[in-house]
C-alpha cells in the first residue's frame, strides 16, 4: 500500500507520526540520530511555561532525548504558545503527579536519565516525592536541575526561598528593571528573566554532566532567576560602587555607561521606524559628521571637551540629527552609516525579522509543525556548531501532542505491558494525548 493512499481516517496511534515524516521526507528524530553530540544523553523534565523549557530545547536541539513530563491536566490546555517556542525535538508524557502511582512513574525514569529537571516553586517536588535527595540516592550518576526565583535549600539558602516568582520579579530583585527605566507606551515584553535563568541552567547543566565524566557522580544544579537577572546586571552594580568611591553625590550617574568618553550611542528615529548608532572612538565622531555633511563638528571645542561634551551633543547635533532622518527610511540610514565604516543598525520588528537576510543565512527562523498539523515558523537555536550545521538539512520539527508518547514511553522506557499501561490510563494515573 502507497502512503498516498492512506487516508488521514485510518491514522492509527503510534504510526501517524511514521507516516507523516515519511510522506514529508523527514528522517529519523535527532535524539536518535548517533552524530549529534547530545546523542545518548536523556533528560528527564518536569516543566511549564519558559524558564527552563527553553533550554532543554537548545539542548534537544543536539540531539538530547527530552522527556517532558506534564500534568495530566495539561492534556486540556489549548493555550500553546509556549509549547510552540520550546517544545521542538520533545517526547511528552501526561502523568498525574499528585497520585503516588504517578510519582512513581517519575521516579523510575529518573533513575535512568542522566539529568531531571524541574522548575516548580519550592517545596512543591518535595510534596510529589521527587527531591534532590531522593532521586539522587536512586540514582548517585543524576544531574539534578532546579530554576525558581529564589533558589533551594539544597544549597545556599535564600530569605526569600518561598516567594512566588515570575521573570518580571527577577528583573526587579536582579536590578535589570532600574537598569533599562519603565517601559514605554507601545513596547512589547520579552521574556528576559526567563530566558536568560534558563540559559545559565543550560550551563550549569552541562559543566555538571562534563564533572560526572570526571568524578563519577552527579550533582545538584541550583539556578535562581535573582541571581541570573543580578548576573545580567553586574556594569550598573560596578558604576554604582565605583561612583561612591569617586564621592559622587550624583545617584543618576549610577546609570551612566562610561561611553560618554566617546561619543555615545544613539536610537533615533527615522521616517519608517527607529536606528541605532554607536560612536566610541575619534574616528567614527569623524566618519559620523561626513555623513551628516557637518565636518565642523570635528573641531568644535564644546564636542572636544569631554566635560561639555554630552550637553552640546544633545543640544546641537541630535536635533540636526533627527531632523536629517525624518525623511529616511531606517534601512537607508543604516546603509549610510554602514558604508561609512560605523556601527549602525535599522530597529528591527518582527515582520522585519522573518523577512531578514542575515537570519535566513544563520538558519535562525526554523519550520515547526504544531499537533494540528499548522506550519510555523519560530527563532531557532543560536549555537552554530561548525560539524552540525555542515550536515544540515532543513526539515520541519514537529511539536508533539500533550501526552503523545505517554505509551510509548512507559513501553520502551520502563518494559510495561500493555495491561498494566491500560490499568493507570483507566485510573487516570497517565493520559495518552493525540497523536
Amino acid at each position: 500500500m502507497h502512503f498516498d493512499d492512506v487516508s488521514a481516517e485510518v491514522y492509527t496511534k503510534g504510526k501517524r507520526t511514521m507516516i507523516r515524516q515519511e510522506q514529508e521526507g523527514r528522517s529519523q528524530p535527532l535524539r536518535e540520530r548517533e552524530y549529534m553530540p547530545l546523542h545518548g544523553i536523556k533528560i528527564v523534565t518536569c516543566e511549564a511555561l519558559l524558564a527552563l523549557p527553553f533550554g532543554t530545547q537548545l539542548l534537544s536541539d543536539f540531539g538530547a532525548d527530552v522527556i517532558s513530563v506534564e500534568q495530566a491536566a495539561y492534556r486540556e490546555d489549548s493555550d500553546t504558545r509556549w509549547r510552540l517556542r520550546t517544545g521542538r525535538h520533545k517526547r511528552r508524557i501526561a502523568v498525574n503527579l499528585r497520585d503516588s502511582r504517578g510519582q512513581e512513574i517519575v521516579r523510575r525514569l529518573a533513575a535512568r536519565a542522566d539529568v531531571f529537571a524541574e522548575n516548580f516553586r519550592p517545596g512543591v517536588v518535595e510534596k510529589y516525592k521527587l527531591g534532590y535527595e531522593g532521586l539522587s540516592a536512586l540514582n548517585p550518576r543524576l544531574i539534578y536541575v532546579s530554576v525558581s526565583g529564589f533558589g533551594h535549600r539544597e544549597v545556599l539558602e535564600s530569605p526569600l526561598l518561598d516567594l512566588a516568582s515570575y521573570g518580571p520579579i527577577g528583573e526587579a530583585i536582579g536590578g535589570v528593571a532600574h537598569s533599562i527605566g519603565a517601559p514605554h507606551e507601545g513596547a512589547q515584553a520579552i521574556a528576559l528573566g526567563d530566558i536568560v535563568t534558563t540559559l545559565f541552567a543550560t550551563i550549569g547543566t552541562l559543566i555538571a554532566l562534563r564533572d560526572r565524566d570526571r568524578s563519577g557522580t552527579g550533582q545538584y544544579v541550583d539556578m535562581s532567576m535573582a541571581d541570573s537577572l543580578l548576573a545580567l546586571n553586574e556594569r550598573s552594580i560596578l558604576l554604582h560602587v565605583l561612583s561612591r568611591l569617586q564621592g559622587s553625590s550624583d545617584r543618576g550617574r549610577d546609570r551612566e555607561e562610561p561611553l560618554m568618553t566617546g561619543w555615545g550611542s544613539y536610537d533615533l528615529t527615522a521616517r519608517d521606524g527607529r536606528f541605532v548608532i554607536v560612536l566610541i572612538e575619534s574616528s567614527h565622531w569623524s566618519k559620523f559628521s561626513d555623513v551628516l555633511g557637518h565636518p565642523e563638528w570635528v573641531v568644535d571645542p564644546r564636542i572636544i571637551d569631554k566635560s561639555t561634551r554630552k550637553a552640546a551633543l544633545a543640544e546641537h547635533v541630535v536635533p540636526v540629527v533627527s531632523e536629517w532622518a525624518r525623511s529616511k527610511s531606517k534601512f537607508e540610514i543604516a546603509r549610510l552609516f554602514q558604508e561609512a565604516g560605523l556601527a549602525a543598525a535599522p530597529v528591527l520588528t518582527p515582520e522585519d525579522i522573518l523577512v531578514e537576510p542575515h537570519f535566513a543565512a544563520r538558519r535562525m527562523l526554523v519550520d515547526v509543525m504544531d499537533e494540528h498539523g499548522a506550519h510555523l515558523k519560530v527563532v531557532g537555536n543560536p549555537v552554530k556548531l561548525s560539524k552540525i550545521e555542515a550536515g544540515r538539512k532543513e526539515e520541519t520539527a514537529r511539536i508533539a501532542a500533550p501526552g503523545e508518547h505517554t505509551v510509548q514511553i512507559l513501553q520502551t522506557e520502563l518494559g510495561m505491558a500493555n495491561d498494566e499501561i491500560n490499568e493507570l490510563l483507566n485510573a487516570g494515573i497517565v493520559k495518552e494525548g493525540k497523536s
